[in-house]
């Protein structure tokens, strides 16, 4: 006769379930991968002053939260329910708006801000209310600061912003933004720091097709590197830069997205323009600068 384990005859007496309001993946633009080590991420209610909550980490890397002010009644145990149902449903839904402030220990990844309303239903941002199928975001973008080292196998463009108020004034440009188009569908972003500077990580586009060996080689040896030409723009808007309440450290996020596109200096005298085409090298930093400056000069 066959002897089941101890275990295995053994019956739950009670069953807990938690409903967490809300869990964030983080997401790396320039590797393309989540972000599972080094980030502080809290949050706090909107409007509301103090250090705010801490998130703690699941097992799959996701930041989550528990006992948040106002929301404790949602995360009621109630064991019927499957994973991630809400186990409180009222009239009207239950609803508050809270502000994330994350903050990497290593350097990483610039500090943002940005604010959401709780609870809410699954991973976030992935599967938002209103997307499209298929249009979800893998994860809440974070970009690189402007001293994270070069990435192997990844291009970069790098940029001191300075905005030019006069022909003989200037101050960095804190947290413009700059756009890459590296095809007619894919658009790579990096955000400046609080003194303009800049970096923008991303997969070199695809190479052209290799060609047999010619004897002898057709021209010098720079004219035979692989290369790309790219569509940059800058948006920069200082009062554009919204934060979420009186207490946030950083602009929103989606404010420093949504600024409005600037002019930049290819030289001193211009013209300014809003978009250049520029070549991009394989292995070699492409820099944007205003002719014969160290910085690159934009305007509102």
């Amino acid at each position: 006769m066959t002897t089941l384990p101890i275990f295995a005859t053994l019956q739950p007496m009670e069953t807990m379930g938690l409903f967490t309001p809300l869990g964030i993946r983080f997401w790396d633009t320039a590797t393309d991968t989540q972000i599972v080590d080094g980030l502080e991420v809290t949050a706090r209610p909107l409007g509301s002053p103090g250090r705010g909550q801490r998130a703690f980490q699941t097992s799959s890397g996701i930041y989550a939260f528990r006992a948040l002010a106002g929301l404790r009644g949602v995360e009621a145990s109630d064991p019927s329910l499957s994973a991630g149902v809400h186990p409180v449903e009222s009239s009207p839904p239950l609803a508050a708006s809270f502000v994330i402030e994350v903050y990497d220990r290593r350097g990483r990844f610039l500090p943002v801000s940005f604010r959401v309303d709780l609870p809410y239903r699954g991973v976030y941002p992935t599967g938002m209310n209103g997307s499209p199928p298929g249009a979800s975001m893998p994860g809440f973008f974070l970009f690189s600061t402007p001293s994270r080292p070069a990435l192997s196998g990844l291009a970069v463009i790098r940029a001191q912003l300075t905005e030019r108020l006069a022909a003989d004034r200037f101050r960095p440009a804190a947290l413009a933004m700059i756009e890459v188009d590296v095809d007619d569908d894919l658009t790579w972003v990096g955000i400046a720091d609080e003194r303009g500077n800049v970096a923008v990580h991303f997969p070199y586009p695809p190479f052209a097709d290799v060609v047999s060996p010619l004897s002898p080689p057709p021209g010098p040896a720079e004219s035979r590197l692989q290369g790309w030409d790219l569509a940059v723009r800058v948006r920069y808007q200082p009062s554009a830069q919204d934060k979420a309440d009186a207490w946030t450290t950083w602009p929103d996020l989606g404010s420093l997205l949504t600024q409005p596109l600037a002019n930049f200096w290819l030289t001193p005298l211009g013209p300014p323009q809003a978009q250049q085409i520029m070549r991009l090298t394989f292995g070699q930093p492409l820099l944007l600068q205003t002719a014969g400056r160290s910085e690159l000069w934009i305007q509102p």
